[in-house]
């Protein structure tokens, strides 16, 4: 494939890095659950013709008596309509904030120190570490039967926005979900990592990670200021066949096929989309005029990116190659993901420098974007519950002069509007995941 020359950028995931690596707080007990924000419901007032007991041949009444009586009853069935509306809603909030507590959260805390992975249910409680390495352990990722948790370690220094070149713990990792049989997947030799998250393929046969390394040749066309490029690898679970499926790209994204046959990756500076099988290959560049980014998969193997070129968010087929605009008003995105059951897409606004940014749904067939304005701070990493009734949120609460703050996540119903802080400690507390 053809490269063109350009200078890298700092992702949003590298910045929240630089950050949380220097972040030395100790543990608190974690604060209580509580909703941030509710909706207030207007009760309807019962209608309809109302009858004088004279007309059916009943007593009739003087005027004063039979208007008393008739607010009397109009009263008691707004009570009756309130204390059913009430009762129905507060069941329903329930049932989904119980069912909060049957999810497993795996996320990236600097509680004790470092970046470790940690895992939760899915109401916030019974916190546990799993790693405690001295390096950064960051981007966890469960397999698809939510049994194990791959993730990065990383050492602490940075370099241009980049992790340098170099040490030695520095790998692909697997934990079990209750910490045991901790397992490095990469060769001790592999050592210098992109700060790009790993993915684990729906089939659980394969995981695709990026590896830095210093520009050759023609790469240096194309390397970043730091002198490197990236190449995209697979490997088992168990460790084996490790092998290379792109060579000399810059890759700052990848997403696997619900088939499990294709990795797509996103290349810059140049924003460009390629499409490469599982068994490798020459990539495929796809929507070159929409400058994709952004990318995330339905369940029925559609794709909708943000579009770079006019701040659109489009649904793309990959079969016919065609594309529908789904907004119609140019936006400025920093995430994009699409709901289990296919229904509806979330993405996050990107504000200016100390503004926060704002969370929005959109009917996958189209329409107004809905705003959820349970939280209103920095928010990034939006992570669908398997069940669509959540929506997973790393929330920093800006401050002047722009510094970035520690860190907490929060849950937030998407058909209510409202959210539940899941995590009280200081430092970053953030990078969640939900076990399938």
């Amino acid at each position: 494939m053809n490269w063109r020359r350009g200078r890298a950028v700092t992702s949003i995931s590298t910045g929240m890095c630089r950050r949380i690596c220097g972040s030395r707080r100790s543990a608190r007990h974690p604060r209580s659950l509580t909703p941030t924000r509710r909706i207030q419901k207007r009760l309807p007032l019962p209608a309809g013709p109302v009858r004088r007991l004279s007309e059916s041949g009943g007593m009739t009444m003087r005027k004063p008596e039979f208007t008393r009586i008739l607010i009397g009853l109009a009263v008691v069935a707004v009570v009756i309509t309130a204390g059913i509306a009430l009762y129905l809603t507060t069941a329903s909030s329930k049932e989904k904030t119980a069912s909060l507590v049957n999810h497993r959260i795996a996320f990236v805390s600097t509680r004790d120190g470092t970046p470790d992975i940690f895992v939760m249910d899915g109401d916030g409680h019974h916190q546990r570490r799993l790693t405690g390495h001295p390096a950064a352990d960051l981007y966890p990722v469960w397999s698809p039967d939510g049994t194990q948790i791959a993730f990065l370690r990383l050492n602490e220094s940075l370099a241009f926005g980049r992790m340098t070149l170099s040490a030695e713990d520095n790998g692909l990792y697997l934990v079990s979900a209750d910490g045991s049989g901790e397992v490095r997947l990469t060769p001790p030799e592999m050592t210098t990592f992109a700060l790009v998250p790993p993915a684990w393929s729906p089939d659980g046969a394969r995981l695709a990670f990026v590896v830095s390394r210093r520009a050759v040749g023609d790469e240096t066309d194309i390397m970043r200021m730091d002198n490197t490029v990236e190449d995209v690898y697979l490997v088992a679970p168990d460790g084996g066949n490790l092998t290379r499926i792109v060579k000399g790209a810059l890759v700052n994204q990848l997403a696997w096929s619900p088939d499990s046959q294709y990795l797509l990756f996103r290349s810059f500076p140049e924003s460009k989309l390629y499409l490469v099988s599982q068994d490798g290959g020459e990539p495929m560049s796809l929507y070159e005029d929409s400058h994709p980014r952004y990318v995330t998969w339905s369940s029925t193997s559609e794709i909708a990116f943000y579009s770079d070129q006019d701040g659109l968010i489009y649904r793309a087929s990959l079969e016919s190659g065609e594309k529908v605009a789904l907004t119609h008003s140019p936006l400025s995105l920093s995430a994009l993901t699409w709901s289990p059951d296919g229904g509806q897409l979330a993405f996050v606004t990107a504000g200016g420098p100390g503004e926060p940014r704002e969370l929005y749904v959109v009917p996958a067939s189209g329409g107004d974007p809905v705003r959820l304005n349970a939280v209103d701070e920095w928010l990034s990493w939006p992570a669908w519950s398997p069940d669509g009734h959540w929506l997973l949120l790393t929330v920093m609460e800006l401050t002047a002069g722009g510094r970035i703050p520690p860190s907490a996540l929060y849950a937030v119903e998407v058909t209510a509007d409202r959210a539940m802080r899941l995590t009280g400690e200081d430092g970053f507390n953030g990078l969640g995941a939900w076990a399938p």
